[in-house]
């Protein structure tokens, strides 16, 4: 649906705070990174440390799944994003999401590092409030 589509959006653009999933040899590995989000290609985009656990093990077609909470939580108000995806690894897609990235932490041009990408296949926003729950489905067309 188009409106979940826009909700799901409006979501991923306001926060910046990841937890990303993958399968390293069988056993589940997971992460938190500050991401920037893509929303016309549906792409995650974040920087992680040369030689960290996911710059080995994510190659290009690498599945992945994560979450992503709003920073303000309560008993009475919360809402989150579960996701799923794999990695892509494209120099044409990543010369201009890097810029993206680099434009939201300029800080982090200072950092060594690489960026990685997370193409999304079906993202699901859940919404908590006042005991009433709202859920928004995403999923991409060529996918499923």
């Amino acid at each position: 649906m188009k409106k979940d589509k826009e909700i799901i959006q409006a979501f991923l653009k306001r926060h910046q705070l990841a937890t990303m999933c993958a399968i390293e040899a069988g056993r589940p590995f997971c992460f938190n990174c500050f991401y920037s989000f893509d929303p016309e290609k549906w792409i995650l985009i974040f920087k992680s440390s040369p030689g960290s656990r996911q710059v080995n093990l994510f190659d290009d077609g690498t599945p992945v799944a994560g979450t992503i909470l709003g920073e303000k939580i309560s008993l009475h108000f919360n809402a989150g994003i579960q996701f799923e995806g794999e990695v892509v690894k494209d120099a044409v897609i990543a010369a201009g999401l890097t810029e993206k990235y680099y434009k939201q932490y300029p800080l982090s041009l200072l950092i060594d590092g690489e960026i990685l990408m997370i193409r999304l296949h079906a993202a699901k926003l859940t919404q908590t409030q006042a005991g009433f729950r709202n859920r928004y489905v995403w999923v991409r067309e060529e996918v499923g």
